[in-house]
Protein backbone atom coordinates (compact mmCIF):
# COMPACT_ATOMS: atom_id res chain seq x y z
CA UNK A 1 0.00 0.00 0.00
CA UNK A 2 1.12 3.54 -0.71
CA UNK A 3 1.33 5.94 2.23
CA UNK A 4 2.07 9.60 2.79
CA UNK A 5 3.50 10.78 6.13
CA UNK A 6 2.26 13.95 7.86
CA UNK A 7 4.52 15.40 10.54
CA UNK A 8 4.31 18.03 13.27
CA UNK A 9 7.01 20.69 13.15
CA UNK A 10 8.74 22.63 15.88
CA UNK A 11 7.94 26.31 16.48
CA UNK A 12 10.28 27.41 13.68
CA UNK A 13 8.04 25.52 11.15
CA UNK A 14 11.21 24.21 9.50
CA UNK A 15 12.32 21.43 11.84
CA UNK A 16 10.47 18.10 11.97
CA UNK A 17 9.18 17.24 15.45
CA UNK A 18 7.15 13.99 15.39
CA UNK A 19 4.80 11.94 13.23
CA UNK A 20 1.13 13.04 13.17
CA UNK A 21 -0.17 10.20 11.00
CA UNK A 22 0.32 8.32 7.75
CA UNK A 23 -2.31 8.48 5.03
CA UNK A 24 -3.16 5.06 3.67
CA UNK A 25 -4.44 5.41 0.11
CA UNK A 26 -7.40 3.16 -0.55
CA UNK A 27 -7.59 1.02 -3.67
CA UNK A 28 -9.89 2.16 -6.46
CA UNK A 29 -11.52 -0.20 -8.96
CA UNK A 30 -10.35 1.99 -11.86
CA UNK A 31 -7.86 4.82 -12.11
CA UNK A 32 -9.43 7.89 -10.46
CA UNK A 33 -11.08 10.39 -12.80
CA UNK A 34 -12.02 14.06 -12.41
CA UNK A 35 -15.34 13.01 -10.84
CA UNK A 36 -13.88 10.13 -8.78
CA UNK A 37 -11.44 11.15 -6.03
CA UNK A 38 -8.37 9.46 -4.70
CA UNK A 39 -9.29 8.41 -1.15
CA UNK A 40 -7.11 7.91 1.90
CA UNK A 41 -7.56 7.35 5.62
CA UNK A 42 -5.52 7.87 8.77
CA UNK A 43 -5.77 7.83 12.56
CA UNK A 44 -4.06 9.69 15.38
CA UNK A 45 -4.36 8.93 19.09
CA UNK A 46 -4.06 12.11 21.16
CA UNK A 47 -3.80 10.98 24.78
CA UNK A 48 -7.17 9.12 25.03
CA UNK A 49 -9.00 10.74 22.09
CA UNK A 50 -8.88 8.99 18.72
CA UNK A 51 -8.90 11.13 15.57
CA UNK A 52 -9.99 9.11 12.52
CA UNK A 53 -9.69 11.07 9.29
CA UNK A 54 -10.93 10.44 5.75
CA UNK A 55 -9.30 12.29 2.84
CA UNK A 56 -10.51 12.86 -0.73
CA UNK A 57 -8.28 14.35 -3.46
CA UNK A 58 -9.77 15.58 -6.76
CA UNK A 59 -7.43 16.02 -9.71
CA UNK A 60 -7.84 17.50 -13.17
CA UNK A 61 -5.02 15.87 -15.07
CA UNK A 62 -1.97 16.30 -12.84
CA UNK A 63 -3.40 19.37 -11.06
CA UNK A 64 -4.93 19.01 -7.60
CA UNK A 65 -8.22 20.92 -7.93
CA UNK A 66 -9.56 20.32 -4.42
CA UNK A 67 -9.20 18.08 -1.41
CA UNK A 68 -11.14 17.47 1.77
CA UNK A 69 -10.66 15.88 5.13
CA UNK A 70 -13.26 14.75 7.60
CA UNK A 71 -12.29 14.08 11.20
CA UNK A 72 -14.35 11.85 13.45
CA UNK A 73 -13.09 12.36 17.00
CA UNK A 74 -14.07 10.06 19.87
CA UNK A 75 -12.83 9.71 23.41
CA UNK A 76 -13.45 10.71 27.00
CA UNK A 77 -12.83 14.41 26.27
CA UNK A 78 -14.22 14.70 22.72
CA UNK A 79 -17.05 13.48 20.49
CA UNK A 80 -17.49 15.36 17.21
CA UNK A 81 -17.08 15.31 13.43
CA UNK A 82 -15.65 18.16 11.36
CA UNK A 83 -15.13 18.48 7.60
CA UNK A 84 -12.87 20.91 5.72
CA UNK A 85 -12.68 21.45 1.95
CA UNK A 86 -9.78 23.15 0.16
CA UNK A 87 -10.20 24.46 -3.40
CA UNK A 88 -7.98 26.32 -5.86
Amino acid sequence: MDTLSVWFTKADHKTIDYLFHELEFLPTPNPPTESQPWKAKASHLCIEDLYDVAYEFYFKGATLESWSLEYSVKGPAKDYTIKSVYRR
